[in-house]
């Protein structure tokens, strides 16, 4: 039916029960009887664990448990595994240490979880986690980039990468001492060192260059706070020796996967994830963490369901934090002023232990985006993972490419603003045009299209930027300070991971859609529902989406990367797409006639050359009657990337007396491609704008 048709505002099915309170979470979640957990976190960023006592804790009222590493070890559960690694250069491998979900021996952020209390209520269990006696013996702690490892040296035995003029001199009281080493395997605290591109070129070309220009950049720590707390609830069945774990994630498979791999080395089917709504992720649900396997643990050992329900300070001590770069970039330019080679280095901070994607972030997410929007014919870039005494980074909101995007269009401005030329016409000098397109990226990624400096000349249009004098005059004339502030972008979503649809149909004629991504708020929902009604043109309230359960789902890559569309959406059309092929057999035989014979229209299979027809729900009806199974499935494993892309200008307002900002404009124009449903993704820039400014 038009009305669901591709491009059309179809009203988004999760709303209603967001906003009437309906709306089932995991932290809703309430099982008769079941218990509560609480973590027992270390108050230290850095001590061994000289001992626990947990005998107090253990004989108060309603306590059922109080596990410790002791625990873990009996039970003999592995570790939570790092998913990605790399060849340092040199040929040597990175440090990738042992991350036990309990603190053994020593413990390494504050935060980190040491042990667990289980009892009756939450109250009992607060109470109980207060009297585990743990003795530390603090020892010195790295809170800092710099602190971790000052010295800036370079891969190999190559030349320092960088400009000498602005590299830090490292003196010996910087240099890192043997007792600042958070693991012994990396008494520099660097994981790995990890480099692409084209080292000599770019080398030959700063040698040669006429001009050349170094900054350096912090892209600071983030805590992601998302309106849900993490939770997650367990329950083991001692008959089948079977876990069930209900808790937030963008993906149940991923979680599920490593848990029975990597924790409790089980065949995954004796585990069952699943995750219900979810209020708001951005990244750091993807992954894994120590408190839905300890619930398991609990569950298991004390024979109750287990509930554990972060609070919003433990967030703060225990969510995966995003970016935390120390980036250093330089160009090279010609007497033309023409980029003729762009180099990188950053400083990635890991964290006490390297995640789930820990190294993947910094790496290849972020590097291969070095060119942005420009024509930079030479680059190479070199990353250093480098550990901390703070909670481990992972990825958040684009996972390297806003971080590098920032990189890139903070130095097209200082370059602009070096050579005393308009930042906008330095940019449009070095835009890639259309005409190249699709173009091979020094790096590696090929963009499939774009308009880039049609693009930005929309957006200072819309920002009527060539009248921003006159406003500026008019905030200095109120004393207040005025800027504006331009950059271009574009996200090559992270490629492939296997995605598949399922299609059942009910009796009735209801399709149910199975898939393993997950909805964060994004509108995967409405989506998918409008792909299936426009594809099979029945009316968008016969479509039911099932998310969210292992036992349901057969298999799923997750919510991650922004590929939902392209790959799971992909998945869905195709599925559809066989759907319709399957249902022209089932009529075909009943018609007698031949499938090729049997046309489909208007939510209706029609034999050719003849009066006889039956709808959607009558073959549905009549294949349950003939039990003929009427279902599809489409596996999309396609490595291809879109390249979304577009322009922002933000324009602000100081008041020089109270420091206070205000965004009193902002623009956006973007190429999306073909738009889905206009007002999710406008809701989409509008909650990514809103949190880019935050």
């Amino acid at each position: 039916m038009g009305q669901f048709a591709f491009g059309q505002a179809v009203k988004r099915a999760e709303d209603a029960a967001v906003l009437h309170g309906t709306e089932r979470y995991s932290g809703d979640v309430v099982v008769p009887g079941m218990k509560h957990a609480i973590m027992v976190r270390s108050l230290h960023a850095h001590a061994e664990i000289v001992s626990i006592d947990t005998a107090a804790a253990s004989a108060m009222e309603g306590v059922h448990a109080v596990l410790t590493h002791r625990d873990v070890e009996e039970e003999g559960l592995g570790q939570i595994p790092n998913m990605k690694d790399y060849r340092m250069v040199g040929n040597t491998q990175s440090v990738r240490p042992y991350r036990p979900i309990l603190a053994s021996g020593r413990v390494r952020y504050v935060g980190e979880p040491v042990a667990v209390v289980v009892a009756d209520t939450i109250e009992q269990a607060l109470d109980a986690a207060e009297a585990v006696d743990i003795d530390y013996d603090t020892l010195y702690a790295v809170a800092t980039l710099d602190t971790a490892s000052p010295d800036d040296r370079p891969i190999g035995d190559r030349p320092a990468p960088f400009l000498p003029e602005s590299s830090d001199p490292i003196t010996a009281e910087r240099r890192p001492q043997p007792e600042t080493a958070i693991w012994a395997d990396a008494p520099d605290n660097i994981a790995f060192r990890w480099a692409t591109g084209d080292f000599d070129h770019v080398q030959q070309a700063f040698q040669t260059a006429h001009r050349t220009f170094e900054l350096a950049l912090d892209n600071n720590r983030i805590i992601i706070n998302p309106m849900e707390n993490r939770s997650a609830i367990a329950d083991y069945d001692a008959t089948a020796e079977r876990y069930t774990l209900t808790t937030p994630s963008q993906g149940v498979h991923f979680l599920r996967n490593q848990l029975a791999n990597a924790i409790f080395h089980l065949p995954k089917e004796k585990i069952r994830v699943i995750t219900p709504a979810v209020g708001g992720s951005f990244g750091p649900r993807i992954f894994l963490y120590n408190e839905q396997a300890l619930v398991m643990l609990a569950a298991k050992r004390t024979g109750f369901c287990v509930k554990w329900q972060g609070t919003r300070s433990e967030g703060f001590v225990s969510d995966y934090a995003g970016r935390s770069h120390r980036t250093r970039v330089a160009v090279a330019l010609d007497d033309a002023n023409n980029v003729t080679a762009i180099r990188s280095f950053i400083k990635a901070e890991l964290g006490a232990y390297i995640s789930n994607m820990g190294m993947h972030i910094p790496t290849e997410c972020s590097a291969r985006m070095l060119s942005g929007v420009y024509q930079f014919p030479r680059q190479y870039i070199e990353v250093h993972g480098v550990f901390t005494n703070t909670t481990p980074v992972d990825a958040y909101r684009g996972a390297g490419r806003p971080e590098m995007t920032y990189t890139i269009e903070r130095m097209m401005d200082y370059v602009a603003g070096q050579l005393g030329i308009d930042r906008i016409d330095f940019r449009l000098q070095h835009y890639i045009p259309p005409a190249a397109m699709p173009f091979r990226t020094p790096l590696g990624i090929t963009y499939d299209s774009g308009h880039f400096a049609d693009i930005a000349r929309r957006a200072l249009a819309k920002a009527e930027w060539a009248q921003f004098d006159n406003r500026r005059a008019a905030s200095k004339a109120r004393g207040n300070l005025r800027g504006i502030g331009f950059a271009s972008y574009i996200e090559a979503p992270i490629p492939g991971g296997v995605e598949a649809t399922t299609l059942d149909v009910t009796s009735d004629g209801t399709v149910l859609v199975r898939t393993g991504t997950h909805d964060n708020g994004q509108g995967h929902i409405t989506s998918l529902q409008q792909i299936v009604a426009s594809q099979l043109e029945i009316d968008i309230a016969r479509i039911r989406v099932v998310l969210g359960d292992s036992d349901e789902i057969a298999t799923g890559s997750g919510t991650g990367g922004s590929r939902f569309l392209a790959i799971c959406g992909a998945a869905t059309h195709h599925a559809t797409i066989e759907l319709i092929a399957r249902g022209k057999e089932i009529v075909a035989r009943a018609f007698q006639t031949a499938p090729d014979a049997v046309d489909f229209a208007e939510g209706v299979f029609s034999a050719q050359g003849t009066n006889q027809t039956m709808t959607f729900p009558e073959l549905a009806s009549h294949a349950k009657a003939t039990e003929q199974e009427f279902s599809a499935y489409f596996n999309n494993d396609d490595t291809g990337i879109t390249c979304p892309n577009g322009a922002h200008i933000c324009e602000v307002e100081i008041d020089p007396e109270t420091g206070v900002v205000s965004v009193v404009r902002y623009t956006v124009v973007d190429d999306f491609g073909n738009i889905m449903n206009p007002p999710i993704v406008r809701g989409q820039v509008h909650g990514g704008t809103a949190q880019g400014i935050g």
